[in-house]
């Protein structure tokens, strides 16, 4: 079988196999292997700096919620109902936390992993952002954490776009079932 993989886009590379190819795509086996070996890279920082956060967010909410949230500026009171809303949030993130820490070990967690970074972190930026334009602006520590969340979330989202493009070349075959029923 010729050696004639599928080009890569590697920024700066030309190609060097004579055929014409757009500028920034590499089609030679050492620039293939360099952008092969940058996605894996930038998946697994990324998974792994978002799991720890999520961990020591949602573990501190969860053991210590009345400690963690007066960080904030935020009393929780003696109010056992607000407390548990309080620990179940933070069992949920320390949950959440665990699966995207071990997607950047377990490399058949990495797309699931960067799907729930993405979501999870996107998610509480974006509601951050709605309850400054509709409550008004919280504590400097919230602004942070918002500001945090929403970097977190797109450098998930970038992971999870490097993951597509370092995994697209591998075609799944399409179950039976699927392919029984789709139109020709």
């Amino acid at each position: 079988m010729p050696d004639r993989a599928r080009p890569i886009l590697v920024i700066g590379s030309t190609g060097t196999t004579g055929r014409r190819t757009a500028p920034g795509v590499a089609t030679s086996p050492v620039a293939r292997r360099t952008a092969n070996l940058q996605a894996p890279r930038l998946v697994t920082a990324t998974l792994f700096v978002a799991g720890l956060v999520l961990l020591g967010i949602g573990g501190a909410s969860l053991v210590a919620p009345v400690a963690f949230h007066a960080g904030s500026g935020i009393s929780l009171g003696e109010s056992s109902s607000l407390l548990s809303e309080a620990r179940a949030a933070g069992g949920s993130l320390l949950g959440v936390g665990a699966v995207i820490l071990l997607g950047a070990f377990v490399s058949r967690l990495a797309f699931t992993a960067s799907v729930l970074g993405a979501v999870m972190y996107v998610s509480y930026g974006l509601s951050r952002l709605l309850s400054m334009a509709v409550d008004g602006m919280p504590a400097q520590e919230l602004v942070l954490a918002t500001a945090v969340e929403l970097i977190l979330g797109l450098l998930c989202v970038a992971a999870l776009v490097a993951h597509r493009r370092h995994a697209g070349g591998v075609r799944r075959a399409r179950p039976a079932a699927l392919t029984r029923w789709s139109t020709p």
